[in-house]
């Protein structure tokens, strides 16, 4: 389940990451989805949609992941 890759060379969401990113700005949701599906890409969208709150409200985001892997996989993607 690739993301669709745009001419920028950035990357769009999939509809249903667009549907669970929509839910979670309006109320605290847990995402349960499988390897793959882009659950790193809805948590970074939604805090990047919060970070207005963060710097204007002293609100914080965290993003925790279980394995050293999974977060070296996400700054490789990011670079």
């Amino acid at each position: 389940m690739d993301r669709a890759k745009e001419k920028d060379g950035s990357y769009s969401a999939r509809p249903y990451q667009m549907e669970l990113l929509e839910a979670a700005l309006e109320e605290n949701t847990i995402v349960n989805l499988g390897t793959g599906a882009g659950k790193t890409y809805i948590a970074v969208m939604l805090i990047k949609e919060l970070c207005s709150e963060v710097l204007l409200h002293g609100k914080r985001s965290v993003f925790l992941v279980t394995t050293g892997l999974c977060s070296e996989w996400d700054l490789e993607e990011d670079s």
